[in-house]
């Protein structure tokens, strides 16, 4: 949709639930300072950006946006900043070279990278920042005068658990929900396969890395089953979990639908 920004994309326009076009959309990071695309945004009615990037990673290459629109800032990985899903950050803000193939080897390979990500997904279920950032996420998209857009590194795993949420409170089916998670990977394809070969041209282990970048239904299944763990189903998440009502969940309904 903006095809300068990787993974930019409508969240809502699917043939089930009531999410309608052009209300969220989903993103990798917003840091480009050249007047467009970005200079676009307010053009396609977007007032608000959420930003789920660790306090580091917005240091590193924070948002360029027009005067019109607000920022939130919703870190909502504060309770371990250095899980697998900001581990991405390091590949996009180039410190890879501060660390060894090798090291990379050890610390994802057999299996390490997948395990990794997992157990970051269920964290985005457990952990009290992430409860408090997607709480606010939600109830923040429910107050939105206009458009939405929802982002953080790379628009893939913070950002596709946070649109998961949104499009399940909408009632989109559980198949479309995983379809557009997953078309991340066609999203990030031309710069991850040019990642991967020079990592493996480098001695590095392909898969494990491919483990980082992609993203895969296990993952989105952590969180799930993590969520089932706890609280037992997604309406007591909501609840429980997150400190929504009713009335706060049909007011992002209400919203999400553009009534």
């Amino acid at each position: 949709m903006l095809p300068d920004i990787t993974n930019f994309r409508d969240a809502g326009g699917h043939a089930s639930g009531d999410f309608a076009p052009g209300v969220v959309f989903r993103s990798s990071e917003l840091d480009r300072a050249e007047p467009t695309p970005l200079g676009q945004l307010p053009d396609m009615g977007i007032t608000e950006v959420f930003d789920l990037r660790t306090a580091q990673e917005v240091a590193i290459a924070g948002d360029h946006l027009p005067s019109s629109i607000s920022l939130r800032l919703l870190d909502v990985m504060a309770d371990g900043p250095a899980n697998g899903a900001s581990a991405i950050a390091a590949v996009f803000a180039h410190h890879v070279n501060r660390v060894t193939v090798d090291e990379l080897n050890a610390g994802l390979g057999g299996g390490r990278a997948f395990d990794l990500m997992t157990t970051a997904y269920a964290e985005f279920v457990t952990f009290d920042s992430a409860h408090v950032g997607f709480r606010d996420l939600l109830l923040g998209v429910g107050d939105a005068t206009g458009a939405s857009v929802v982002h953080c590194t790379a628009g893939k795993d913070r950002t596709g658990w946070g649109i998961a949420l949104l499009q399940h409170v909408a009632g989109v089916h559980d198949d479309e929900i995983l379809e557009d998670y997953l078309a991340s990977n066609t999203s990030w394809a031309p710069t991850y396969d040019v990642i991967l070969d020079e990592f493996a041209e480098a001695g590095g282990d392909r898969d494990a890395l491919r483990d980082i970048l992609w993203v895969h239904p296990d993952y989105l299944g952590a969180a799930i089953h993590a969520i089932n763990r706890t609280y037992g189903s997604r309406g007591a998440y909501l609840r429980e979990g997150l400190g929504l009502d009713k009335a706060a969940v049909t007011d992002v309904q209400r919203r999400l639908s553009a009534s």
